[in-house]
């Protein structure tokens, strides 16, 4: 697993969600909205804090926080923004 927790990148704020509640991307600290792609790109690059790229039985990748009780946070605990907001 790669990630970034080296608090010079961004902060994930909010998850984008699409109609059935999956995760499409992420909005970051600074207003910016990152496709689930972009954002796990900039995660590979550790630009984005706290979190770690994992894969899925299936092979697709996904980010996930760094647990709370080491300083990180739990991504499924945030604010939800909606699906349109990258049209």
């Amino acid at each position: 697993m790669i990630g970034g927790n080296n608090n010079f990148g961004k902060d994930i704020v909010a998850l984008v969600k699409d109609g059935k509640g999956a995760v499409t991307g992420y909005k970051l600290n600074n207003g910016e909205l990152l496709t689930k792609e972009q954002a796990i790109e900039r995660a590979a690059e550790g630009e984005i804090n706290d979190v770690v790229i994992g894969t899925a039985q299936n092979g697709e990748q996904y980010l996930h926080g760094i647990p709370e009780k080491t300083g990180g946070i739990d991504l499924q605990t945030l604010p939800t923004v909606k699906q349109n907001s990258f049209e």
